[in-house]
């Protein structure tokens, strides 16, 4: 069986964080934009809240950002890890 790839949450996290930073976007406004508390996305982004694929899209969309573009700084700094499943 072929091995599987361990994606590195915390660099994508990290990733959405500096673009988020970039664009001088506060908690507040990426909250309202989701349609969640300030609570809910500052626990996202300390990755005490789950980010499920639906919602990291559209964080990629309110950046306006290719969502692989927030995955490539994981490959760049991290290489992938894998494990046997």
């Amino acid at each position: 069986m072929e091995p599987k790839p361990t994606i590195r949450l915390s660099i994508v996290i990290d990733a959405i964080r500096k673009h988020r930073t970039a664009l001088k976007y506060n908690h507040q406004f990426m909250a309202g934009k989701l349609s969640i508390s300030v609570k809910t996305y500052k626990q996202i982004e300390n990755g005490f809240t789950a980010l499920s694929l639906e919602r990291f899209a559209h964080i990629a969309q309110i950046l306006d950002i290719n969502p692989f573009e927030l995955l490539i700084p994981q490959a760049i700094e991290q290489p992938l890890l894998y494990k046997a499943s």
